[in-house]
């Protein structure tokens, strides 16, 4: 059988040293995958492995004896919804494909690996309930919670745009409340808040701070503190340089004149003369520029005064309205808007009313849309089950699916629609069941056995089809679905398992040969004791082998001529034109041997 492009599935597991399990590997093919062996064989043990893949809780006990570490480990062609997950959680594999592998060791916690990254129970949960469904005799149906019988109903009643809608509606509808909540809160400290913020605004606008101000005060103040000190040394310098009978200019130039006698006398000395005429230029400049800088007119006591106390009060400013004069423009800024958001409170008001009352509108049509599209799918999937339901030897059952909740008449306050609803609608969706025809249906969780369990979801994927679970697994396993079933019943289990599994991989634990017969890929599962251990081994089976087994499980022995030439014939009846069982993996390799005992 080809596997069709974007096909989801569990391609291969690995068990080592689980219970007596010590290293088992099994490829599944797509379609309809058999399981089946002697009772205690191990096939519960596989399931179980199965189980910790999905995130079942597991401990130490489970190791085989002797041993330290268990590992389970499983590969999966990605689902759509399963692939978008190991995107977000940035845990995506290559081509499509991922591995999941969870250890239990009696030293430490068991640990969860996808695509060897070390993950959580909890990531590893979300992920396998996307691609891998497990029913069961011990197990919780997929749909043991309201909100999960929801999800599910909805993945065919409605489009997935008026999911996102209705969700994002209710989003919306959230928001707009909250913002007209907190308005009103704000409203409601009213008065005090307004003096308040008046004040604090006023505080600033007395001081009426400029952009950078403080900067240029801090310099005004050095320059005016300094003003006298800079005088007198001006003075000093000037002197000192060239006024005072012996200023260094004029001392250097008796120096020169000396020099330039010298010169006379020998002309190798010229360059000397000329360097000290240049130094007392340049000194003669440096006295000038000196002069220059003498700050002019005695400075102004008041004006170093009012300078200072102009730093004192923007510095008050900064210390209550922020560290920096910046920060305290920015926070008048802010204290300006709360101000006039309270002082136009009426409007603000009247108009966050008006959003949440279109948001309130937007969502109350799109959860009445989704109410009307609910009732129909609802009551069409109840035939359509119960119907499933007889076929699979369940006659007297019933499924019921009861949509309650009261959505609110005309056009609602928004108030009353956010009450009534919520994110999926104003419905609250629960399943009732029950086995036996006149008595009541009930919780589905409480009154199934895990034999009726397996059928009811048997009867729901088929039904569903391709239609349901487009976010949801693509893998159904189904343990012990044929429980108590035989004769014509157990080919009609046999005939709807292998018609689930034309949309989705199917893999079935089974007693039933009419039911093995049908599967694409048959694998055996036994024990033996080897060297005073049990130890479990599987095989896929090549044809002959499909028949020994089938007349095994026909109560003819493997031997038996009456029984395998049944098994034959069930194997005849499933490749009848129109049917699609195809050949297993192992038929076409050309697999041979015994199984692999390890």
């Amino acid at each position: 059988m080809s596997i069709p492009a974007g096909y989801a599935m569990l391609t291969f597991l690995r068990v080592r040293n689980l219970a007596v399990i010590r290293d088992v590997e099994i490829e599944f093919g797509p379609g309809l995958n058999a399981l089946t062996g002697e009772t205690g064989a191990g096939k519960s043990i596989l399931v179980d492995a199965v189980g910790m893949l999905l995130g079942d809780r597991a401990d130490s006990l489970q190791i085989r004896h002797g041993e330290e570490k268990a590992i389970v480990e499983g590969q999966f062609m990605a689902g759509s919804a399963a692939s978008e997950l190991l995107r977000q959680e940035g845990l995506a594999g290559e081509d499509g494909e991922f591995v999941v592998r969870r250890e239990l060791t009696t030293a430490v916690a068991n640990r969860v690996f996808i695509n060897g990254n070390l993950s959580t129970l909890g990531t590893l949960r979300r992920l396998m309930s996307c691609q891998v469904a497990l029913h069961g005799q011990s197990r919780h149906l997929v749909l043991a919670t309201p909100q999960a019988q929801g999800r599910f109903l909805d993945s065919s009643a409605l489009p997935g745009v008026l999911r996102e809608d209705l969700a994002r509606a209710w989003h919306d509808l959230a928001a707009a409340a909250a913002d007209r909540e907190a308005h009103q809160e704000r409203v409601a400290q009213g008065a005090r808040q307004v003096d308040l913020l008046r004040f604090q605004i006023g505080e600033i606008e007395a001081v009426a701070p400029r952009a950078g101000e403080d900067d240029e005060l801090r310099r005004q103040e050095r320059q005016l503190s300094t003003c006298q000190e800079r005088a007198s040394l001006v003075d000093s310098l000037v002197r000192e340089l060239m006024e005072d009978d012996d200023a260094v200019v004029a001392r250097l130039s008796g120096i020169g004149r000396r020099l330039a006698v010298l010169v006379d006398l020998d002309p190798d000395l010229q360059a000397l003369n000329d360097r000290l005429a240049g130094a007392i230029l340049e000194i003669d400049e440096v006295a000038r520029e000196v002069r220059q800088a003498a700050p002019g007119e005695p400075a102004d006591p008041g004006r170093l005064e009012e300078v200072q106390a102009r730093l004192l009060a923007l510095q008050e400013l900064c210390r209550k309205y922020g560290g920096t004069l910046a920060e305290v423009l920015a926070t008048a800024e802010s204290l300006r808007a709360d101000l006039s958001s309270l002082e136009d409170s009426e409007d603000t008001a009247t108009a966050l009313r008006a959003v949440e009352v279109e948001a309130a509108r937007q969502f109350n049509s799109r959860a009445l849309d989704a109410r009307r599209k609910r009732r129909a799918a609802a009551r069409q999937l109840e035939r359509e089950v119960t119907k499933e339901l007889k076929a699979l030897d369940l006659s007297g059952a019933r499924l019921e699916i009861d949509i309650a909740g009261t959505p609110p008449v005309g056009e609602p306050a928004p108030e009353i629609v956010r009450a009534a609803g919520g994110p999926s609608g104003y419905d609250r969706v629960q399943f009732r069941f029950t086995a036996h025809a006149g008595e009541p249906a009930r919780d589905l969780a409480r009154v199934a056995s895990g034999g009726e369990l397996s059928r009811l979801m048997l009867a729901l994927t088929l039904v569903s089809g391709e239609r349901a679970h487009e976010s949801g697994p693509r893998t159904f396993i189904f343990d012990e679905v044929d429980a108590g079933v035989g004769g014509d019943t157990a080919r009609a289990v046999g005939d709807r398992l292998r018609q689930a599994a034309s949309h989705h991989q199917v893999v079935c634990v089974t007693h039933l040969p009419q039911v093995a017969a049908l599967a694409a890929c048959h694998l055996q599962v036994s024990k033996r004791i080897y060297q005073g251990h049990p130890r479990t081994g599987v095989k896929i089976l090549t044809e002959g082998e499909r028949v020994a087994e089938l007349a095994r499980m026909l109560g003819g022995g493997s031997s038996g001529d009456t029984a395998r030439r049944h098994a034959r014939a069930l194997l005849a009846a499933a490749r009848e034109p129109g049917t699609t069982s195809g050949r297993s993996p192992a038929t076409r390799r050309g697999a041979k041997g015994p199984a692999p005992w390890v």
